[in-house]
């Protein structure tokens, strides 16, 4: 391994951006390793747990640059366990991403729309982060600890990246394909985003070089159940099957009423628009993964 030069390097190989970004930069040619904190021999494969003390990650000095895609991403686990979670999701991230650039290496660091409280649409990436969940306020201070490095860090804020295995689309498509009926949420918001875009733009940035806050976001800020009428106006199915529902609130409860970022950046950068999410739920139909 050590003869290997320029590798890329995904921490959080296995997870559903990591490995999709791993098969697409390998479908490129590119040197690519991937970390797993799941003790597992395969191939490019190294092992590394974010809960274990940093001294324990061996990684080797010959990454370029390395996409930080680990986290516990469970809000309700972080509502649950903030300890914990904080000393993954912002400790022991900030450590791993010390190390990595202090080898020489550039670091890009998945983040989120929860950085936000929902309150305003398209927001911009250089207003002042307001979250309201636990899982917000752990990735806005990750952003923060991050960005104080200096130039050798990018943030890449995402909106709902929707995959073909998500158990709900995955239920929501069987079950139209069957003739029964699913009952989506009118009161929770997303602004989707496709994989392959994601996975798309991420690679790019490899040559791009960007530093700072970039911003990805679907186009407009929809309902769960206008999603899932364009799911079942593709499939051409029964529109009655769609039968939504509204869910009483309680004192858990963090819906958003807004999930769009502005995406200026992005469109000056890489000169094109992010798809609109009639084009998203084509591209989840179409994925040779979608039963998987």
């Amino acid at each position: 391994m050590s003869q290997i030069q320029d590798n890329i390097l995904i921490v959080g190989g296995d997870s559903s951006i990591g490995q999709a970004l791993a098969d697409h930069l390998e479908h490129k040619g590119i040197n690519v390793l991937k970390t797993s904190r799941r003790k597992q021999s395969q191939q490019n494969c190294l092992f590394l747990d974010l809960s274990n003390p940093s001294a324990t990650y061996l990684i080797p000095n010959n990454i370029s640059l390395a996409f930080i895609c680990a986290a516990v991403a469970s809000i309700d686990q972080c509502n649950r366990q903030p300890d914990q979670t904080y000393f993954i999701n912002v400790e022991q991230t900030l450590a791993l991403s010390k190390q990595l650039i202090s080898a020489g290496a550039r670091i890009v660091f998945l983040s989120s729309n929860v950085v936000f409280d929902g309150s305003k649409a398209y927001r911009l990436a250089d207003e002042p982060t307001c979250p309201i969940s636990e899982y917000g306020k752990q990735k806005a201070e990750a952003e923060r600890q991050l960005l104080a490095l200096g130039g050798n860090v990018t943030i890449v804020r995402l909106t709902k990246v929707l995959t073909a295995r998500m158990p709900l689309l995955n239920q929501w498509i069987q079950s139209l394909e069957t003739g029964a009926a699913i009952h989506p949420r009118n009161d929770m918001i997303v602004s989707p985003l496709a994989l392959d875009f994601v996975v798309d733009v991420l690679g790019q940035l490899i040559d791009l070089r960007q530093n700072g806050i970039l911003q990805l976001s679907g186009t407009e800020d929809i309902t769960y159940a206008i999603l899932a009428k364009e799911i079942a106006r593709q499939l051409e199915c029964d529109q009655t099957l769609i039968q939504p529902i509204t869910q009483q609130s309680d004192a858990h409860s963090q819906k958003q009423t807004y999930t769009t970022l502005d995406v200026t950046a992005f469109r000056n950068l890489y000169k094109m628009e992010p798809p609109g999410f009639k084009e998203v739920v084509r591209s989840i139909l179409k994925s040779p993964s979608l039963h998987g």
